[in-house]
């Protein structure tokens, strides 16, 4: 998130969240202002968790931030919005992963475009995957990075039930829990 200084003076950060979402509240709050911001098409070189610990102590980090912004410093219509995103994910991907599964069990039939789709969604998004284990490394891992997408999106959703689950019950964390 980069900012000029005239915008920071304007929205401060005081009365922000300091445990995690700042940035999403402060553009929001930005946003709410009217102030403009623009795309910078460069890396960003940053550090991810290197063990599954840590990737879910950064998930309900991110989900608790999330739902703490929400409930007490996002403007209420960025607040709507946000929650909108939320729920609708959860609930799509919950009903899309059980309806494909009924699916495939034989438990309904699809209409006929719809039957098509599935398939030709998923090998879109295989063959992204694949696309970027090549480009990366190589054939030699493109196989490997198509296969290992689908599993870690079906665990990275049980996470993030998970977090927000958490933090739904936990409410606001009392600390920053700190990624090793």
């Amino acid at each position: 998130l980069c900012f000029r200084g005239n915008v920071e003076q304007f929205i401060t950060w005081s009365q922000k969240p300091t445990r995690a979402s700042e940035d999403l509240v402060f553009g929001h709050w930005a946003k709410h202002h009217r102030f403009t911001w623009g795309y910078f098409d460069e890396p960003i070189h940053g550090s991810a968790p290197l063990n599954f610990k840590d990737f879910l102590r950064q998930r309900r980090r991110w989900i608790d931030g999330g739902i703490d912004a929400i409930r007490r410093f996002l403007p209420w219509r960025s607040a709507v919005f946000i929650l909108a995103q939320y729920v609708t994910g959860l609930v799509l991907g919950a009903v899309s992963l059980l309806g494909i599964g009924l699916w495939f069990l034989g438990a309904f039939t699809v209409p006929w475009p719809f039957t098509y789709l599935t398939p030709i969604s998923f090998t879109i998004w295989w063959g992204l995957w694949f696309y970027a284990g090549y480009h990366v490394h190589g054939w030699r891992y493109a196989f490997a990075a198509m296969l290992t997408s689908h599993v870690l999106c079906s665990i990275h959703l049980g996470v993030l039930v998970y977090t927000a689950l958490h933090a739904l019950v936990h409410g606001t964390p009392e600390s920053f829990e700190v990624i090793e």
